[in-house]
């Protein structure tokens, strides 16, 4: 499966693991699967994909997507770990259209996965 998801309720946490291919419709459907149970913290890893790369109209949606979904009264924090540029850029013009769009996520974008972990656990509790 392109994407899994693992839930860490001790910590709030939700884990996206994308690999292989993932393309936009997969990438929506993961964040539809999110809403249904979402978590306050968020680490989207996308250090093992070889593919199936986002066009930027593709982050515009995905975000206008959370931007309608998402009426939190709190902050979600979202870590996004990419290996490629190409992958981190994308993620960079997530967390930037986002900002703009006033979406309640503190959106920070990682190439290592433990400086992401370690990011999200020091991320205190905003309830």
């Amino acid at each position: 499966m392109p994407i899994t998801s693992e839930s860490v309720p001790e910590s709030n946490l939700t884990i996206m693991t994308l690999s292989g291919e993932v393309d936009y419709k997969e990438r929506l459907d993961a964040f539809k699967s999110f809403y249904e149970n979402p978590t306050e913290k968020l680490i989207y890893d996308k250090r093992s994909l070889n593919g199936g790369s986002l066009t930027v109209e593709d982050v515009r949606n995905l975000v206008e997507f959370v931007r309608q979904k998402d009426n939190a009264t709190k902050r979600r924090m979202t870590a996004v770990v990419s290996s490629t540029t190409a992958e981190y850029g994308l993620s960079r013009m997530f967390e930037l259209i986002a900002k703009a769009k006033n979406i309640p996520w503190e959106i920070k974008c990682f190439n290592s996965y433990e400086e992401a972990e370690k990011w999200i656990s020091q991320c205190g509790s905003n309830q």
